[in-house]
């Protein structure tokens, strides 16, 4: 479990980590450990997310979903809801995406207790960013701002690096969509900072993508070029699905520095 999950967050998005993931959760299976599957089958979505894996991810959420809700284990069936939530959005459902995380958040057991106990492999205000998302897109932008922002400086205010790197990577989407880079681009320079402070090479990708659109945004077209296109390698690379929402702003550079 451990090796899988670190491979995970170090960037190795492989077989020989889902193969490690798919073991571990084997015999937990042979041994009847619920928790412990419940945590494994957490993992095996994220890898899943990561792939791009996603009607896969969908029914890897459902069997979490269905063996917390038989177990009663309210706390892991809001992490699996969430989970849910998360798959629907990257599908296009937003509506039943909304609706899993606002069922999670609505669990007898409050979801962040269950994610500060240090069991789970979920974070702090996961499901409400996930919640601006959807707000977002459902044409609330104000809304949605408001809540990513509260979220960010709750994580701010606590010393988890690894959560905050996560955290600033999903809340991301919200403030670019708002044309309000500006005011996120010291959160993109603390998670650059913090990847590599603590050697989480993913999120080191993800950042230098992320700070390549924050100058693109403010014209430093040349500085955006070569940074997207390093992340969009690199994610070539790791197999990372989130490529794809990184092309974009890459052939835009391309096309303004005359490349194609």
């Amino acid at each position: 479990t451990s090796l899988g999950s670190a491979r995970i967050l170090t960037g190795q998005i492989d077989d020989q980590t889902a193969a490690c993931l798919n073991r571990a959760l084997g015999l937990a299976e042979q041994i009847g450990d619920v928790p412990g599957q419940l945590r494994l089958i957490e993992r095996i979505h994220l890898l899943q997310l990561f792939t791009s894996d996603l009607d896969v991810a969908v029914g890897t959420a459902k069997r979490g979903e269905a063996l917390a809700a038989s177990s009663n284990d309210f706390a892991a069936l809001a992490r699996m809801q969430v989970s849910l939530g998360i798959s629907c959005h990257y599908l296009g459902d937003v509506a039943a995406a909304r609706s899993y995380i606002e069922a999670a958040l609505s669990q007898p057991k409050p979801l962040e207790t269950d994610i500060h106990s240090g069991l789970a492999f979920d974070y702090p205000q996961r499901a409400e960013i996930t919640l601006s998302r959807s707000l977002w897109l459902q044409g609330y932008p104000d809304q949605a701002l408001e809540m990513a922002r509260k979220a960010i400086a709750i994580l701010l205010a606590v010393d988890q690096p690894t959560n905050l790197c996560r955290a600033l990577l999903w809340a991301f989407p919200v403030y670019y969509w708002n044309l309000e880079l500006e005011n996120y681009e010291e959160h993109v320079d603390r998670l650059i900072i913090e990847s590599r402070r603590h050697a989480l090479d993913a999120f080191q990708i993800f950042a230098g993508g992320m700070k390549g659109i924050a100058l693109l945004a403010r014209g430093e077209t040349d500085s955006a070029l070569a940074l997207l296109k390093r992340s969009v390698e690199k994610m070539q690379e790791f197999r990372f699905g989130a490529a794809a929402g990184f092309s974009g702003p890459f052939a835009v550079a391309l096309a303004k520095t005359g490349q194609s």
